[in-house]
């Protein structure tokens, strides 16, 4: 998992972001160009460093101990839409919100990671934190199926009811 997802290229492309934006503060405080150029790299080295951080067992053992830490659930997917697949299947959803920092990083509070194992199998984990609002979330899921399922005993109940009465009224009418 900390591989696969290490691999994909959102992760090369928040590097270079990252690298940007230390670029643009670093021009705007001034700094001299050797010490810009020291500390910002090009697309061809970020390749590289994003080459290294794969094989990096270090790195890959940080991350696996991110993932572990996390509530995992397997989602089976049963409507006639398939989950995609792809290259790059790994999806962050950021369960909490801040109008200034961003919330989707992996460590975040509230981050739910997804990982379409399948076109009917989905992986999902959830930070620990964030449990408890899915915990509610799916009693709540849980109370509304079974009152839909009442809903639907109740009504075969009652047209089993009226056909009962109709064919009694029918009889009753000869």
């Amino acid at each position: 998992m900390a591989i696969q997802y290490i691999r994909v290229k959102s992760v090369r492309e928040m590097l270079f972001d990252a690298t940007n934006c230390l670029e643009q503060v670093l021009t705007e405080m001034d700094a001299p160009p050797e010490v810009i150029k020291k500390y910002c790299v090009d697309k061809l080295k970020l390749s590289n460093i994003h080459k290294e951080m794969i094989l990096n067992q270090n790195e890959i053992k940080h991350l696996s101990g991110i993932f572990s830490n996390y509530v995992w659930i397997l989602r089976i997917n049963r409507t006639n839409n398939v989950f995609f697949t792809s290259d790059n299947p790994i999806g962050v959803i950021p369960h909490k919100h801040h109008p200034y920092i961003s919330t989707a990083g992996l460590q975040s509070e509230g981050v739910e990671i997804c990982f379409p194992i399948s076109p009917k199998i989905m992986l999902s984990m959830f930070e620990k934190k964030i449990i408890v609002c899915l915990q509610n979330t799916i009693e709540e899921y849980r109370i509304w199926r079974m009152m839909k399922t009442l809903n639907i005993i109740i009504r075969f109940v009652h047209n089993r009811v009226q056909d009962v009465f109709f064919h009694a009224m029918m009889n009753f009418r000869r």
